[in-house]
């Protein structure tokens, strides 16, 4: 039972997938982390965070749509790279 485990374990690191799943996992953890974080009443008064500004939903939107497409060009370039690398 113990050698299958360690097996599975091994097999699971082995992949391509592992690291990437990993860094999700942690993003979706984080992001529920900071949404929770910022629902505390006595938080919202922090005045450390003077970075931190209020700003519209277009100039959010319109950041976030920037580094999505960055983010995607950049896994896109690197997935071709690995696909030649393998082939």
């Amino acid at each position: 039972m113990h050698a299958e485990l360690l097996k599975a374990l091994n097999s699971v690191r082995a992949s391509y997938w592992f690291i990437p799943g990993c860094c999700m996992l942690l993003a979706v953890a984080l992001a529920v982390g900071v949404q929770a974080a910022g629902e505390i009443p006595a938080l919202s008064g922090v005045k450390s965070l003077y970075w931190i500004t209020r700003t519209e939903p277009d100039i959010a939107r319109s950041i976030l749509t920037t580094i999505g497409s960055a983010v995607l060009g950049v896994a896109g370039v690197t997935f071709s790279i690995t696909i030649v690398a393998l082939s």
